[in-house]
């Protein structure tokens, strides 16, 4: 039954039971079915029909599609649920909607213009408020750099992430539908998981110059971040031997870049 339409409800029923959320749901399902997992509108319209309190997995009683159906019909069906979840495979629109795989072959490609693509890599998703700020701060040390042109040869820059601990879906698992006048879709090297554990790097122009891993059960506060700015104050000092007395420092959330002695200083350190 695990294979039948029946056994993945049921699956979607017994994970909703467990309270998990429809993105838990679905990542869960794409970890056991992979190419054959049922499509984000299918498992969301189950979590609601359950929501609604449907105590079955069995479909709602209905006539049935007319044999008449015409043809626009069925593009306007197909564009509807491709545009809701470009990750649905002709598969799953066969088995959901009960048309032929003759007409389901030519619909997305022949007669929406769609054609099936693999996700771009990118490091991390980023919102559109972090994309203007990013624009605006590196347009900003590009008019420094215009200056003072050691500007970026004098900067430690420094970053922290969450990295995860995930497993990698295939190419085909995130391959998508897009339109001829669409962007690439892209996605991130890493998605969530149970564990994860903050890292904080600096690095100049030459590479890498510390990664400092936040300790399991330390809270993030001014203290942890001045024993941070020490450690990196001794590497700087045993890595790039010469460069404290002209460095300059920032980080991204600052508006400006400031002077490593003010810093040092400031911290008393």
């Amino acid at each position: 039954m695990e294979n039948s339409e029946d056994g993945k409800r049921y699956i979607i029923w017994f994970l909703w039971k467990q309270n998990k959320s429809g993105s838990e749901i679905l990542y869960e399902m794409e970890k056991v079915y992979g190419s054959k997992c049922p499509g984000k509108s299918m498992v969301y319209k189950w979590i609601d029909r359950f929501n609604d309190g449907h105590s079955t997995v069995d479909d709602n009683p209905r006539p049935g599609r007319p044999k008449t159906c015409s043809n626009q019909e069925n593009i306007k069906i197909i564009s509807n649920i491709l545009d809701k979840d470009r990750r649905v495979t002709l598969r799953q629109l066969e088995e959901e909607l009960g048309m032929s795989k003759s007409i389901l072959d030519k619909i997305p490609t022949e007669q929406l213009g769609m054609s099936r693509v693999l996700s771009r890599w990118v490091p991390k998703l980023l919102s559109e408020s972090q994309r203007i700020e990013r624009v605006r701060v590196c347009r900003q040390f590009l008019r420094i750099s215009k200056k003072e042109p050691k500007f970026f040869d004098r900067l430690v820059t420094g970053d922290e992430t969450w990295l995860h601990f995930y497993e990698p879906k295939t190419s085909l698992q995130t391959s998508q539908w897009k339109r001829r006048h669409e962007a690439t879709p892209i996605r991130p090297r890493a998605v969530a998981s149970a564990g994860k554990r903050m890292a904080t790097v600096f690095w100049d122009t030459k590479g890498i110059i510390m990664i400092d891993w936040l300790p399991n059960k330390v809270t993030i506060n001014t203290e942890y971040y001045v024993q941070v700015l020490k450690k990196l104050r001794e590497a700087i000092k045993s890595k790039r031997r010469g460069k404290l007395s002209s460095l300059f420092f920032f980080s991204m959330i600052m508006l400006q870049p400031i002077p490593a002695g003010e810093l040092w200083m400031k911290f008393n350190i």
